[in-house]
């Protein structure tokens, strides 16, 4: 029996890059896959793929900012698998590029909904079962942006910033009935998501020395083995082997029993 077995997972943002190599390995480890994005395409082909390799999955399209839309998605994946036991918060958008003074205000909390409210609403709609259950895990995609500062790309590091607070009151809110949560910075490979950023003219036009290191980049690193690395990472989480360091901000390449060790010993002390 896989480790997954019987698990309820949905990953947002699922249909490429890191979303889609998360849903393939929760899949392979056993559990039933809510894909979900806005791109039926994309969604369509990894669920075949899930089936294809003897798995379960359900694609769903979805805005993840539309409240009505978020709450129908749930509720489809859990007529056809059962509740959620596991959800995996990895849509994300990386502009818009720019100074906050030249920025428009629209496109920059547009970002803002993605990154923070889009959780929120996949969140809230998952943990009234989890908490009634007293059990499930949450994991959130953060990037090594939530923990620093880009002038020029503020929409997106202060999306990732508060991606990270979210995390931490969401665990400190519900590890006492069961549920935990996990602000996972996810590996850097270069997925359509870093192709997009290159070919952005905002980009260009606001970033241009970190567009050159990006553009030598993209074309060196293979990023199959970042993003088998995160998924068996978040396998992990979902079998419940990282509880222990829950509610904090991960990195995919951090050694996480010297992380775990560090708390126990800060908590000693």
């Amino acid at each position: 029996m896989s480790g997954l077995e019987g698990e309820v997972a949905l990953v947002t943002g699922g249909g490429r890059g890191f979303g889609r190599a998360i849903s393939m390995a929760l899949a392979s480890a056993g559990a039933s896959v809510g894909v979900i994005a806005r791109s039926r395409d994309q969604i369509d082909e990894v669920a075949g793929a899930i089936e294809s390799a003897g798995g379960r999955a359900l694609a769903v399209t979805c805005d993840v900012t539309d409240r009505a839309q978020v709450a129908d998605a749930v509720a489809a994946v859990s007529r056809r698998f059962g509740p959620v036991s596991f959800l995996v918060n990895n849509a994300g958008i990386a502009g818009p590029y720019g100074p906050i003074a030249e920025t428009d205000p629209d496109a920059w909390w547009q970002a803002q909904k993605i990154h923070l409210y889009a959780p929120l609403l996949f969140s809230s709609a998952v943990l009234p079962g989890m908490l009634a259950r007293g059990g499930g895990r949450i994991v959130n995609i953060a990037s090594r942006a939530a923990i620093m500062f880009q002038p020029g790309l503020s929409a997106y590091v202060v999306g990732k910033s508060a991606q990270v607070k979210f995390t931490e009151h969401l665990d400190a809110e519900t590890r006492d009935k069961g549920v935990r949560a996990f602000a996972l910075q996810p590996g850097d490979a270069p997925t359509e998501f870093a192709h997009a950023t290159i070919n952005d003219p905002g980009a260009k036009e606001h970033l241009p020395g970190m567009l050159e290191i990006l553009g030598k980049w993209v074309d060196e690193v293979d990023p199959r083995p970042v993003l088998d690395k995160c998924a068996e990472k978040v396998v992990a989480i979902a079998e419940g082997r990282w509880d222990r360091i829950a509610g904090q901000y991960l990195d995919v390449d951090w050694d996480w029993n010297t992380t775990a060790a560090t708390e126990r010993q800060t908590r000693h002390d």
